[in-house]
């Protein structure tokens, strides 16, 4: 699982693992998210 910390702007990485190259669907992401975020839709995108 990869664990971040959303803050203001600003995105801290509080656990990481090794991901191998190519995988599809097999990470777990999470997103703690601090201050005034509450109100907005959140929307994440990787490539």
């Amino acid at each position: 699982m990869l664990k971040f910390l959303v803050k203001n702007q600003r995105l801290e990485t509080l656990k990481r693992e090794i991901i191998a190259s190519d995988q599809i669907a097999f990470v777990t992401v999470k997103f703690i998210f601090e201050g005034g975020w509450k109100s907005f839709h959140k929307v994440v995108q990787f490539t």
